[in-house]
């Protein structure tokens, strides 16, 4: 064997004797024979794998040459260098040639807007270009604008990523127009081989001169401003907190990307809109928050600079053409770190006390936690963090002890949860709902109004048997859950849940239907969400009945024996706590389950002192 499909091979090689065949997931192919190479694209490095096994027909006499080799010769022949690499990306193209230039230019809104006749014209003038995993695509001062054919390409200020750019994305156009000043960015291939398609600045003006002449000028005047309007932008937003000095404020316009795109175009993905701050310079842009429309005016900016980041995440759009400055919220870490101890301490510590965002959640009814939940989960589903913990305002009040909670959340936070406890409950008080201990036949009060707000949640026609014991957990949601236990259900179950608990009275009307007798627990003023407190480790992937936590076997020891119930000691003595019960087995005497229950509490005790 020469080389073997799907191992990493940097090595090309000529048959001078002999001859070979190819082989893929064990069918034969075809011949090589001698006088012929192959890896020509591995001995490149341009690419990372081998896609076919080759194999000696016979005895092979080979000549083989290695990627380091070639690179340490091709050292003092750059022009040569440049010159396969641009065979090699004019190869690549043509495999692509399904798509036209002007296809792919068509797809940049900017270049759109100036018209057809500039779309075919500079579609004629593109290069081809192919770079190497890692290599550099674009210096901090060189200017050209870029499309990205194949592969993928990562924007850097300093050694932060801003920005990465996947197929059919685009760099630099605004720049190349002169619309927006030169940002000082670099841009490298990101994890391989990046093809993509290119016009310098000379280029584009050119190509502008002859097309769009009439339609640039429109971009020009909208996106005009005065030669200090950035810095007076930066000084009149939230960073004035920081107490910055003129000098530190001109290191920041530095590392700000000034850009500028038409109306109805996205400025800043939901996502993107987590990692930096806006800059209005020219134009208006608006942003959907909470069923509102924020609207940002020249001079006005979106900064959120306290650690955390900010809750709402949602896109924000130019409602007119608009000239704007993004400044990255981990290239401001990357200056603040940079500076002297003294001044880096002291700018740690503005930061630590910026203001944040509050998430404001306005009902049309009461939903209590239901909204603050799922808004939280809506608004973040595409950023959640690895955990999130979920708390009441009056969270000790249902917690038992403070320790349960601050021991998990620094648990999590170390790592040191295991991966199967994705959803662990905070709360102290059990509910079960089938009656344990009775001889009488089980009525639950509650079974009708959670089997309504069962089958519109989840839009099922079968719901738990509350009575028998289908259906048990703790009550008063506090909970820590996993990013991926969210992720088991899709965004818009949760957007949808929102809709029925907080912004029509259908939650409601679910619990008192035409004809339904009212029972005395109606009149304590009982709400939907407090209902649903009873099927919240259901919707992140937990079984029906949850285990009381000092009988999950999935939870670390500290878990399990903070909280052990009396009512858990009763029950185990009965044989009655569910399908976990044979996890642990409490014994005592004849003196009764209580008695168990603070013989425990002392043990406990005596083993802390």
């Amino acid at each position: 064997m020469i080389v073997e499909e799907s191992t990493d091979s940097q090595e090309m090689y000529a048959i001078a004797q002999g001859e070979a065949y190819v082989e893929k997931d064990g069918r034969r192919l075809g011949e090589i024979h001698q006088g012929c190479a192959f890896g020509e694209l591995a001995v490149l490095r341009l690419t990372s794998g081998q896609s076919v096994t080759i194999k000696a027909e016979r005895m092979c006499d080979l000549q083989y040459l290695n990627c380091y080799d070639l690179e340490t010769l091709l050292e003092g022949y750059p022009d040569d260098k440049e010159h396969m690499l641009q065979v090699v990306a004019t190869m690549m193209r043509q495999e692509l040639a399904d798509i036209t230039n002007e296809e792919i230019l068509r797809e940049v809104p900017l270049l759109t807007f100036l018209g057809e006749g500039f779309i075919k014209r500079l579609a004629a003038l593109l290069q081809v270009f192919v770079t190497r995993k890692d290599d550099q695509i674009k210096s901090p001062t060189d200017l050209f604008f870029i499309s990205v054919l194949q592969g993928r390409a990562s924007v850097h200020i300093g050694d932060v990523t801003v920005r990465e750019l996947s197929e059919g994305e685009s760099y630099g156009e605004s720049s190349t127009l002169g619309l927006v000043a030169p940002s000082h960015t670099e841009i490298k291939a990101n994890g391989s081989v990046c093809l993509y398609l290119r016009a310098d600045k000379d280029i584009m003006q050119r190509v502008l001169e002859d097309e769009g002449t009439r339609l640039y000028g429109q971009l020009k005047s909208a996106g005009h401003t005065s030669p200090d309007k950035r810095k007076a932008v930066l000084q009149s937003s939230s960073l004035k907190l920081l107490n910055l000095s003129q000098a530190q404020i001109g290191e920041l316009l530095h590392l700000c990307e000034e850009r500028f795109c038409i109306a109805e175009q996205e400025l800043l993905s939901a996502r993107h809109s987590l990692k930096n701050l806006l800059f209005i310079l020219a134009g208006k842009a608006e942003q959907q928050v909470s069923g509102e429309t924020i609207v940002y005016e020249p001079g006005s900016s979106m900064v959120y600079l306290n650690k955390d980041l900010i809750p709402v995440s949602s896109a924000v759009k130019a409602k007119t053409h608009c000239k704007y400055l993004l400044l990255n919220k981990r290239v401001i870490m990357q200056f603040i770190m940079a500076q002297p101890e003294e001044e880096r301490q002291r700018l740690l510590q503005r930061l630590e006390s910026m203001p944040g965002q509050v998430r404001f959640v306005d009902d049309e009814i009461r939903a209590d936690d239901c909204s603050a939940y799922l808004a939280y989960i809506v608004d973040r589903y595409d950023n959640m963090p690895e955990f999130a913990v979920f708390l009441h305002a009056d969270a000790p009040e249902h917690i038992p002890t403070v320790d349960l909670l601050m021991d998990t959340v620094f648990a999590a936070a170390r790592g040191y949860l295991p991966r199967e406890a994705g959803f662990i409950h905070l709360s102290h008080n059990y509910v079960r709902h089938d009656c344990p201990g009775s001889t009488e036949p089980c009525r639950t009060p509650d079974a009708f109004e959670v089997s309504q707000l069962w089958r519109t949640v989840f839009r099922s026609s079968i719901t738990p048997a509350m009575s028998q014991g289908d259906l048990n957990g703790y009550c008063c949601v506090q909970f820590l859950v996993r990013r991926e236990r969210v992720h088991l259900r899709n965004k818009e179950f949760y957007a949808r849940a929102l809709r029925f608990f907080g912004d029509t009275p259908a939650s409601y009307h679910a619990l008192f239907p035409v004809g339904k007798v009212v029972w005395e627990p109606d009149t304590r003023g009982r709400t939907p969400c407090q209902l649903t407190m009873y099927f919240w480790h259901v919707m992140f992937g937990e079984e029906l009945w949850l285990p009381r936590r000092h009988r999950d076997t999935r939870l670390p020891l500290f878990i399990r024996m903070l909280n052990i119930e009396a009512e858990a000691v009763v029950e185990a003595q009965r044989g009655e706590d569910g399908p976990a019960a044979a996890v642990i087995q409490f014994t005592g005497d004849d003196t009764g389950a209580d008695d168990t229950y603070y013989r425990l509490q002392s043990l406990f005790s005596e083993a802390d002192a």
